[in-house]
């Protein structure tokens, strides 16, 4: 009996395990002025520092923005939308 229960404990938390080993993860942010209002319609460029891998986004309706599915490393994001300055 107690090896039924190790094994179904195994059986369903396997799974989780592996997926734990995943080496990637999102960049999620959003782009406000220096008034705090959110600008939609921004461009957000996500580049690794390492590869040079690039991401590109699009600010939407509420400023916010998501670049997903990068590799473990470290990243410049860019900032431009029209009538600000580019903001890295």
């Amino acid at each position: 009996m107690r090896f039924r229960s190790l094994l179904f404990v195994l059986a369903v938390c396997m799974p989780t395990f592996l997926f734990a080993q995943l080496d990637t993860g999102t960049i999620v942010g959003t782009v406000v002025d220096s008034t705090g209002l959110v600008i939609p319609a921004a461009t957000v460029l996500v580049q690794s520092i390492e590869t040079g891998a690039r991401t590109d986004a699009t600010t939407d309706g509420n400023g916010n923005f998501v670049a997903p599915a990068l590799r473990a490393g470290t990243y410049r994001v860019t900032v431009t939308v029209g009538g600000f300055q580019t903001h890295i």
